[in-house]
């Protein structure tokens, strides 16, 4: 999505909406005859806080002001916001039909055009095109950062800022007015709003329904979390983690090709985050650089699942949901809704453009995308890329095959080399050693390291490593590798969970620095001790023992894939302490 700027003139006041844009004649005419004229004296008051929101007002001539009474100022009316002609008020109340929140007054003599809520109704049931207006219409109103908070609350959130917006997608930079002290993450978030007209489109809103309340409980590192959803203003707002980084498509963009190693890290990490929403019948359906964010630390992370919405260029229509041809698997021109086999068909035309500089097949309408992709084969990657590597040229070629059934027997068996965890190398070189976990399906790990692109320099962070964790009663290590921060906490989305009612929801934070291995206290409920001494934040060394709660991290050594410690429960609480955990404060207090 390209950046965007907050509509506004240079004196504070929004630009004025332009209501017929995208309209035919027929179509302005037909909006025009719903209308009812009506002149305001200046002084009238015509919208009053606390009433229905049953229509809405077109300004055609003078000027109004919106008002509301100010906390600050003692409860005297705050101006919030001065409009003249083109400029539109009392749409939102009327999308939400909830009571108003602020009052409208002509402050000079004015011209208006009313359009009810009945009329707006029969209006957007004969006007599909309407529909895509509202959303406009919204996304003007919360884009404008000098429209009262109020007008910009979607729930418990209040947006901030635009963070971009294409041919069909909204997305807004937001905060939660109700996070934990203890909660970075969910401080800021990301609202995606979805068009009108996919929203009201039958039987899409009953599916994402569904598909969103799997969602909302799948934590994993490279999916963007989907903390939950919100119906208000006539659609529905996504609540997303947001992230620090770029799509995959500005990314790809900046470079003709990547390197064929960065593509089998972005090749894996996709993967994982696929496998994780397909062990919960999850299918996202469109798979491509635009729907995958590079956080600045490298880690790949894949959005938008079951929702598909398009920012630019044609689409396939599937049963309410849109995806890109260019991306499109055979058997979704098919007309099925598709499977497992069909992201990861996506995934293999995504990683063959990559490698190639260009993508597989090149077509401008429905029919010769659908032609290409179920019946053409794609040159050989070869032709564009002599020293592909030869795993990630056969993931691409098992990708492409046309048979689904065939598809997913070649893939299969590929599927227990791509369950690693990689970072992509955002810079030209890359500085230390790549340090490996895969997990097999019995459970053990295999590690291995590749070293640097690049001669290390002198003075640079330690290479990246893991975090073993030995949990009781369970006879193997756990890996955590330590792209980022890492939270020891009670439950998700903390990423080292602790069952012990002592510990907060999100307690400590591992972190890695030159000097080593890096804890902090996230200010939680019962604190941290090192060695049964209370501390905020410190450095660990090879046979201290970090407490959290009741619980006990022990770092029994170093090796050369990371960092290896033992939890256990304590043995007895340090003197002073609670007879029973029942008797500690509860964890909700502090986390």
């Amino acid at each position: 999505m390209m950046p965007t700027d907050t509509p506004g003139n240079a004196d504070g006041a929004p630009a004025p909406f332009d209501l017929l844009q995208g309209l035919s004649a027929e179509q302005a005419q037909l909006l025009g005859s719903k209308l009812t004229s009506l002149s305001i004296r200046a002084g009238g008051l015509f919208i009053h806080a606390g009433e229905p929101g049953d229509c809405l007002y077109i300004i055609r001539s003078g000027e109004v002001e919106v008002t509301a009474p100010s906390s600050a100022a003692g409860g005297a009316r705050k101006v919030l916001a001065r409009l003249g002609p083109g400029h539109v008020v009392g749409e939102m109340a009327l999308l939400n039909r909830e009571p108003r929140n602020a009052d409208v007054a002509a402050a000079t003599d004015c011209e208006l055009d009313r359009l009810s809520a009945v009329g707006f109704e029969s209006l957007c049931a004969q006007m599909p095109v309407l529909k895509l207006v509202l959303t406009r219409l919204v996304a003007h109103r919360l884009s404008w950062s000098g429209s009262d908070v109020l007008a910009r609350r979607i729930g418990a959130y209040t947006v901030i800022a635009p963070i971009g917006e294409g041919g069909m997608a909204w997305v807004y930079r937001a905060t939660c007015n109700t996070a934990p002290a203890d909660d970075p993450e969910r401080r800021v978030v990301a609202l995606k709003m979805l068009p009108h007209s996919l929203v009201t489109r039958s039987g899409f809103l009953e599916q994402f329904r569904q598909e969103a309340s799997v969602m909302t409980g799948l934590r994993h590192e490279n999916i963007v979390s989907l903390y939950e959803t919100i119906e208000i203003y006539g659609t529905m707002f996504l609540v997303l983690e947001y992230v620090h980084g770029r799509s995959l498509r500005d990314w790809v963009e900046s470079h003709s090709k990547l390197a064929p190693d960065n593509v089998w890290d972005i090749a894996c990490s996709v993967t994982q985050a696929l496998r994780a929403a397909h062990a919960r019948g999850v299918i996202h359906r469109d798979v491509k650089p635009d729907n995958i964010m590079v956080r600045h630390d490298g880690v790949v992370k894949l959005m938008d699942f079951g929702i598909a919405v398009p920012v630019s260029g044609p689409t396939v229509d599937l049963g309410g949901v849109a995806i890109s041809p260019r991306y499109g698997a055979p058997e979704i021109f098919a007309g099925e809704r598709g499977d497992p086999a069909a992201d990861f068909y996506n995934l293999g035309i995504m990683l063959y453009e990559m490698v190639a500089g260009c993508a597989p097949f090149s077509a401008e309408t429905y029919e010769e995308w659908a032609e290409l992709h179920q019946s053409a084969a794609p040159p050989p990657l070869k032709q564009h890329c002599a020293n592909v590597r030869p795993d990630l040229e056969a993931l691409i070629t098992a990708a492409l095959i046309k048979d689904p059934a065939r598809r997913w027997q070649a893939i299969v068996p590929m599927l227990d080399r791509l369950s690693v965890k990689t970072t992509v190398q955002t810079t030209a070189s890359f500085v230390g050693s790549r340090l490996r976990v895969r997990t097999a399906e019995d459970g053990a790990h295999a590690v291995s390291t590749e070293p640097p692109r690049d001669p290390q320099p002198a003075a640079t962070p330690r290479a990246m490593l893991a975090l073993w964790f030995r949990f009781p009663g369970e006879p193997k290590e756990r890996a955590f590798l330590m792209t980022k921060p890492l939270v020891v906490g009670r439950d998700a989305p903390a990423d080292i969970l602790i069952a012990d009612a002592m510990v907060s929801r999100r307690h400590a934070e591992f972190s890695v620095t030159p000097r080593g291995l890096h804890v902090r206290d996230l200010g939680s409920s019962n604190g941290c001790f090192v060695n049964e001494h209370p501390v905020a934040q410190a450095d660990l060394r090879q046979g201290d023992q970090l407490r959290v709660g009741s619980t006990l991290l022990t770092f029994e050594r170093e090796s050369a894939t990371g960092i290896h410690f033992s939890i256990a429960p304590c043995a007895q609480l340090p003197a002073g302490g609670p007879d029973n955990v029942s008797d500690w404060p509860p964890p909700e207090a502090g986390g």
